[in-house]
C-alpha cells in the first residue's frame, strides 16, 4: 500500500522574491515527518524522518504570451 502526503509551500511577496532571497539562486526547505506504523496486530515505535528539498530560484518571467496564442484570442 502506498500513501502520499502533500503540502503546499508559499512564498509571500507577489511576482518580486522576498528581500531575503533577493540574490540568492537557490533556496533549502528543511524539517521532519514523524509517523507511527501500525497493522492489524500491533504499533510500531514513533519514526521520525528528516527532510530536506532544495528549490533553484529564478527571477519572473514578464514576457508576455505572443498575441496570436493567448487566451480567447481568435
Amino acid at each position: 500500500m502506498c500513501h502520499r502526503v502533500l503540502r503546499d509551500v508559499r512564498l509571500l511577496g507577489g511576482r518580486q522574491l522576498p528581500d531575503e532571497l533577493v540574490g540568492q539562486t537557490s533556496l533549502s526547505l528543511t524539517g521532519s515527518f514523524k509517523y507511527q506504523a501500525c497493522d492489524a496486530i500491533k504499533c510500531y515505535l514513533p519514526t521520525t524522518i528528516p527532510l530536506e528539498w532544495s528549490f533553484e530560484l529564478k527571477e519572473h518571467d514578464l514576457e508576455r504570451v505572443p498575441e496570436a496564442i493567448r487566451r480567447g484570442a481568435e
